[in-house]
């Protein structure tokens, strides 16, 4: 059985832009009983290298941050390589030059094995220029939330049914 893979792209020191690692890393933790069906990346560089990373999976759901001037901060899309397609501007789109979809595109006419599904969800952001380790408020409230949608698509993805968790919770 091939694996499917999630990869987060992001700088762990440049505040928002780690919320595709750090999302990559909570996915890891709540789909840990899910080992069989996933592997976990973060990626720090988003580049040609990319096409290495996600070779030989089955699907692949890409997080990463962007800066989208009109959305509330935290906010979390999801994108086909078709939404994208046409889009080559900004570092959410570009791998030196090059757009998502036209990296997949180069990545099968090299004749790579390349996952035949790919998701992607940006989680919008506002603070990308300060050095810190720390997401913005607004993607840490809205960080479990954001976490539980990533979890939910990428579920459906197995025959496994989230765990169901009966009983009184606050007993």
């Amino acid at each position: 059985m091939k694996k499917n893979l999630i990869i987060g792209i992001g700088n762990l020191i440049l505040g928002d832009d780690a919320a595709g690692p750090m999302a990559a890393r909570g996915l890891k933790k709540k789909l840990a009983h899910l080992s069989d069906y996933f592997d976990f990346k973060e990626y720090y560089n988003f580049s040609l290298d990319l096409l290495d990373e996600i070779e030989g999976y089955e699907k692949v759901m890409i997080i990463d941050s962007f800066d989208n001037g009109g959305m509330k901060s935290g906010e979390c899309v999801k994108f086909s390589l078709d939404d994208l397609d046409g889009h080559a501007h900004g570092r959410f789109l570009n791998a030196h030059g090059m757009n998502l979809p036209t990296l997949w595109k180069f990545g099968r006419r090299m004749g790579l094995s390349m996952p035949s599904e790919c998701l992607i969800f940006g989680i919008s952001g506002k603070n990308f220029d300060f050095f810190h380790e720390k997401l913005s408020d607004d993607i840490t409230a809205a960080f479990d939330a954001i976490l539980d949608r990533l979890r939910d698509e990428a579920t459906s993805w197995t025959s496994v049914d989230r765990p169901v968790i009966t009983g009184d919770l606050h007993a």
